[in-house]
């Protein structure tokens, strides 16, 4: 079973979020705040790392750091509040997948989730 660490501060996007990865058949953890999802990354290894853009910005070297060296072929996608994949997914090396700048559909996040999943086959 793939596994996923849900971090938003906001508990409507992450309920939102978990509701419809558990229905996508994922393990999820949640954290709350930068520091949770760093000691969840260290404890446990995830898939997908779907992250709130200023937990992500304010504790980006930390989360990069751990996931280089604890889970190397990990995907961190960040969004931001009512934002997320434009068509121009922008990519920080092979590892981060910035937000666009458009409401997003969660059926955009199952397609991004498949396209890794299936590209890293």
């Amino acid at each position: 079973m793939r596994k996923v660490l849900v971090a938003d501060a906001d508990e409507s996007m992450r309920n939102l979020l978990v509701k419809f990865l558990i229905k996508e058949g994922f393990e999820v953890c949640v954290a709350v705040s930068g520091k949770d999802a760093i000691e969840k990354m260290s404890q446990s290894k995830f898939d997908f790392i779907i992250i709130d853009e200023n937990i992500y910005k304010s504790n980006q070297l930390d989360i990069n750091s751990i996931v280089d060296k604890l889970m190397p072929k990990a995907k961190i996608i960040y969004i931001a509040p009512f934002y997320a994949f434009s068509e121009r997914i922008e990519m920080e090396g092979d590892k981060v997948i910035k937000c666009g700048d458009k409401l997003f559909k969660i059926s955009e996040l199952k397609n991004l989730i498949n396209e890794f999943t299936s590209s890293s086959g």
